[in-house]
Formats: C-alpha cells, structure tokens, sequence
C-alpha cells in the first residue's frame, strides 16, 4: 500500500445506503485542537476515519456484490468513498499498519485484499476517463501500488474480490446488452422495408433501421442496422436482402 496525491470527491450516497457519518463534527475538532493541541486533534481524526473505513468496508461486504441475500450498492461510488477515508489516514503512525488485516478479518476479505482485488477488476472494467469506474480506479490507486505485479494473488481473497466483482460488471454489462436489444423492436422502428434471411429490416420516422429476428426464439438478438441509405447500398450487393415495395 502507498500514500499518494489526494483526490477530491463529492460522492454522498452508496446506492440506497447513506454513507456512515464522521463521528465528529469539523466544529467538534475544532474545539478539540483548540483544548487540547494538535496531537489530540490528530488522534481523534484517525480514529474517526478508522471507524470510518470500518463501516465501508462493512457496506461493500455485505453487499450483492458478495453475497446473494445483499444490498444492491453503488460500488464506484463505495469504493471511492472507502479509498479516501483510507488515504486521509496518517500512515506514518505505526499503528495504522494493522488495518489492512484486522479490518474485515472475519468477513468475505480484510481491507487490504478488498482493496486490491477491486483496484485489478476495476482495471478491466472502468468506463474510461469520465467514467466512476475509473474515477474509482484512481481512487484506489492512491492507496495500492501494483509495483511489478499483475493481477490479483491466486488462491486468496483478493483472487475471491477480483471474480465477484468481475461477475458483477459481467451481470451490468449483460443488463445493457439485453436492454439495448430490447430497443430494436417494431414499436419503435414500425416501417417494414426488407427481408434479409432470419431477419426483418425495420425502419423509424429518421430513416433509421433495425434488423428484427423472425423467429423471437430463434436466439437471434435485434439489433441497429444503419439507415435507410446503407440498406439501399447493401440490397445492390447482397442478393439475401430483399427491399419491401
């Protein structure tokens, strides 16, 4: 694990869990460091972060992400929020040094192989620079150093991490195909124009097209065939696409 450029973010919610609150307020802090100096203060913080990233870690694993029976959550969203709570511990005080192993020991993984498993998978899946996923990325990077490695460690909890959460983008990703496919339908593209062996050529009121199975269970997905000026071009050179007259 390493310290690295602190990140700002401004995520509030992990899906429809709130976020667990500081367990004090800037004011109360305040008041601490003005009684009784900046060692105190600084102790108080650890602590309050350290509690913290105990209830994230707690939210994340108890989640679907990890077991069948839990709560569906942002996970982008939890991690960044459980990557800045630990970046913004002090880790030259010695006694941090435990948390990525007692944090979590007796659940499905302790802190540090969460951190890593999700920082590999999320390697694979982020959404590019505007995405959360990678906003998430970056957020664990602050706190992981992959250093010369490449991949989560076989056989332990972070192996475990890394393929819980890769089924979960599996499942998301499975989610946006079947909704896609489930947009080319002739509800929406209504105007029969050809026949193109085991599909249907439909087309909407912007000459936009969509390639409908005949047969619904013939395994055969719906799904965008380009516009009307492409379908004419393609009847010229392809003697199985019929246009409807």
């Amino acid at each position: 694990m390493k310290r690295g450029k602190p990140r700002k973010h401004t995520t509030q919610h992990v899906g429809t869990l709130p976020l667990p609150k500081p367990l004090t307020s800037p004011e109360a802090l305040g008041e601490t460091l003005t009684d009784h100096g900046g060692s105190m203060a600084n102790a108080n913080l650890q602590i309050m972060n350290i509690e913290n990233i105990k209830a994230l870690h707690a939210i994340i694993a108890a989640s679907s992400i990890f077991r069948t029976d839990g709560a569906t959550i942002d996970l982008a969203a939890a991690l960044i929020a459980l990557a800045d709570a630990v970046h913004a511990l002090d880790h030259t005080d010695d006694a941090t040094e435990h948390i990525w192993h007692t944090i979590g020991e007796y659940t499905e993984c302790p802190l540090g192989d969460l951190i890593i498993g999700a920082y590999w998978a999320l390697s694979q899946w982020h959404g590019g620079q505007t995405s959360d996923t990678y906003a998430a990325l970056c957020a664990l990077g602050q706190v992981f150093n992959p250093g010369m490695t490449s991949g989560p460690e076989l056989g332990t909890s972070e192996e475990m991490v890394y393929d819980s959460i890769n089924q979960h983008f599996e499942k998301v990703e499975s989610r946006r195909k079947k909704s896609t496919h489930e947009y080319y339908n002739t509800e929406n593209f209504p105007i029969l124009v050809a026949h193109h062996g085991p599909w249907d050529i439909y087309r909407n009121e912007n000459d936009e097209c969509a390639a409908i199975p005949l047969n619904p269970n013939s395994g055969y997905a719906a799904s965008h065939f380009g516009t009307m000026n492409y379908v004419r071009t393609l009847a010229k050179e392809d003697q199985t696409l019929k246009l409807v007259k």
